[in-house]
């Protein structure tokens, strides 16, 4: 913010606000952080968000020696769109990501000292 001039004494940008969407606690961000607001949104719909965003059956890579190929993540969507219990396992696996990021932007704020508001 001080390299735009934001709350620097003088420059045009100096009352300007900055706001920032964002789903990980970045280190340091705390720093030029006033307000931190986050949205209290009905966990089924941010769930068929991300599937309406195209962010739903894709194939795991953490833990993996290295990147799957392009068939092999093709085969897994197909068998997760397909399958009942594959897309259900999908369903439970982006709530519990969303709500472990959820939990470490509180864990951060509440490290920096900071409070979280609701929008």
């Amino acid at each position: 913010p001080k390299v735009m001039g934001i709350g620097v004494a003088g420059s045009e940008t100096a009352m300007c606000s900055v706001v920032c969407k964002d789903h990980e606690w970045r280190s340091g961000i705390s720093k030029n952080m006033d307000v931190i607001l986050m949205s209290r949104r009905d966990p089924f719909e941010s769930v068929c968000s991300r599937k309406l965003m195209d962010m739903w059956c894709r194939l795991p890579q953490q833990g993996r020696a290295k990147q799957a190929s392009q068939a092999e993540k093709e085969t897994y969507t197909r068998k997760c769109l397909r399958e009942y219990d594959a897309e259900a396992s999908e369903a439970q696996r982006q709530c519990h990501d969303l709500m472990r990021m959820q939990a470490k932007i509180y864990d951060g704020a509440r490290a920096a000292g900071l409070e979280v508001n609701y929008d």
